[in-house]
């Protein structure tokens, strides 16, 4: 049991949510609304002076922002003075009660006086009865209630919803901060072949441009410049081959399942029910037939269709490498919870803000010593390009072959999805780039810029301070230091042993184990006497 709230892509207004404990109750603002969407169970399993209690318990207001409340959902009320229902019951007249006292607007009954909002059909005969129902606590503009009568859905509430012009503007509209290319099409090879002649043709002046400056010991060159340049050459390939995408827009996710048997007893069961409404007493019976008959046939389709798909699916996770099993295993559990995001009452730049400040005080560095260390003397430059160096075009394709995928953006857009299928293109530029890098000990800012997004740790999703900051780094700067990765390791000293942290294949349960087996040697050695252990946690880490 749950109450979901769907917001439209092209929605123009923040939402914020607002956490409860409640299951029965999901609470939002939108604009200078707030909205709190419940659900009241049946009688029988809720009783209705829980029910008025919960309604009573209901804040009006959280925030200074708001000026209006809407309350919506099944009340499993019923109300024959107020709503025009054929019968009253307890919780309706508690309601209505409720209604009067708070000076509370009920839309069904200004708009939908007498319109049911339940249909249900027992031994060839239609009860209904109007338990949806949409409340505020000041008037709304222009508001009107649409009721789908017609619409089975596979459920006996109908469809109900509600319609107003918002007292406040929607905040001005924000460009999208990333740049989205249709890369699933690079699996079709005649695109991607498209995308590598334009890209080879693109990359020929930089490559020009990057050996001159290779050769040139005299001046330093414009790295920026030469790192936009290149960046800009791979966006053309892109939006001349594949072509940019909407964002917001996402690939209809339903392709693997729904397919046509599913929509034709979908159609069948739709028209059996239209037909069974608007059907007089003598062709009811026979429609009410045909659309049990439809049901029944829908959710016989629907539950093969699970059947094969599971099928697939497991036989796919068997037959893929341990390590595509595992990270399937992983998303699947990641999109079954949801994952807070930071959003405050007075809207996206108010929640913007607030997270800036925080962030300020965590990277302040209040915490460091006065008097730090000077850096080691640089050796003067350009530095000769022995053929030792780590940028070789071998060893940097096969580190754009290794990147990680799935991953997000920097701010040059780039993923390694974009660089994989024409890792053998890309490689010479890029080597040569590396290559400038370490001759003259400079960096692009493009590849020194993090985009530093909080994600939601625990706590309060309404504190900033429950979330933790995660840097996107450009995949570029990934590449390189991937290349200088062995170089590095070479060089430095042995990490100790006992490091388990931020090392591969050393997982936190092998260090659980690892302090377990630590914990019952030093009580045999110690005569039975269980070790203390002390735990340090650095906030904010």
């Amino acid at each position: 049991m749950g109450i979901a709230l769907l917001v439209h892509p092209d929605c123009p207004y923040p939402v914020h949510h607002i956490p409860t404990t409640s299951p029965y109750l999901l609470s939002c603002q939108i604009a200078d609304i707030l909205i709190h969407c419940v659900y009241l169970p049946p009688s029988a399993s809720y009783s209705d002076i829980d029910a008025i209690n919960f309604i009573e318990s209901l804040p009006l207001s959280t925030h200074t922002s708001q000026t209006n409340t809407i309350i919506c959902g099944d009340f499993n009320a019923r109300n024959r003075r107020l709503l025009g229902d054929s019968r009253s019951n307890t919780r309706g007249t508690a309601l209505h009660d409720f209604i009067m006292h708070h000076n509370i607007t009920c839309w069904n009954a200004t708009l939908a006086f007498g319109q049911p909002t339940y249909h249900t059909y027992t031994n060839e005969r239609e009860d209904t009865s109007i338990i949806d129902l949409f409340l505020s606590t000041n008037p709304l503009d222009s508001p009107s209630i649409a009721i789908e009568n017609d619409m089975d859905l596979g459920s006996d509430h109908k469809p109900v919803s509600l319609s107003f012009t918002p007292s406040s503007p929607p905040p001005p509209q924000q460009p999208h901060p990333r740049q989205l290319w249709h890369l699933s099409k690079l699996s079709d090879p005649e695109i991607r072949s498209q995308y590598s002649t334009h890209l080879t043709t693109n990359l020929q002046p930089i490559i020009e441009s990057l050996t001159l400056a290779i050769d040139d010991n005299h001046h330093p060159p414009d790295i920026d410049a030469l790192a936009n340049t290149f960046t800009d050459a791979i966006h053309k390939a892109l939006d001349t081959s594949i072509g940019r995408k909407k964002p917001g827009t996402r690939d209809n996710r339903n392709k693997w399942f729904w397919n046509d048997d599913l929509q034709a007893a979908f159609d069948r069961r739709e028209y059996c029910y239209q037909r069974l409404r608007h059907a007089d007493e003598l062709e009811r019976p026979f429609w009410i037939e045909q659309h049990t008959d439809a049901k029944t046939h829908m959710k016989s389709l629907i539950a093969s269709r699970k059947r094969e798909t599971w099928k697939q699916f497991c036989e796919k996770l068997a037959k893929d490498d341990f390590g595509k099993t595992t990270a399937t295993i992983k998303r699947i559990r990641q999109h079954r919870m949801t994952s807070p995001t930071f959003t405050h009452p007075n809207g996206s730049t108010a929640a913007a803000n607030t997270m800036a400040n925080h962030l300020k005080q965590v990277y302040a560095g209040s915490f460091l010593p006065s008097t730090r260390p000077s850096p080691p003397p640089l050796e003067p430059v350009p530095h000769q390009l022995d053929d030792d160096h780590p940028f070789s075009t071998l060893d940097v394709k096969e580190a754009i072959e290794h990147a990680a995928r799935r991953k997000a953006p920097g701010v040059d857009h780039l993923r390694a999805e974009m660089l994989a299928p024409v890792s053998d293109i890309i490689a010479p530029p890029l080597a040569l780039l590396f290559q400038l890098c370490w001759k003259w000990s400079i960096t692009p800012l493009s590849w020194r810029l993090a985009q530093v997004v909080p994600i939601y740790k625990k706590g309060e999703p309404t504190h900033a301070a429950n979330y933790r900051p995660i840097s996107l780094l450009s995949v570029i700067r990934k590449i390189m230091e991937q290349c200088l990765r062995a170089p590095l390791h070479e060089s430095s000293p042995q990490l100790d042993l006992a490091q388990g942290g931020f090392r591969p294949q050393r997982s936190a349960m092998d260090q659980a184990l690892c302090l377990h087996e630590l914990a019952q040697r030093h009580r045999i050695i110690n005569h039975n006497r269980n070790p203390i252990l002390v735990f340090l946690d650095i906030k904010s880490a």
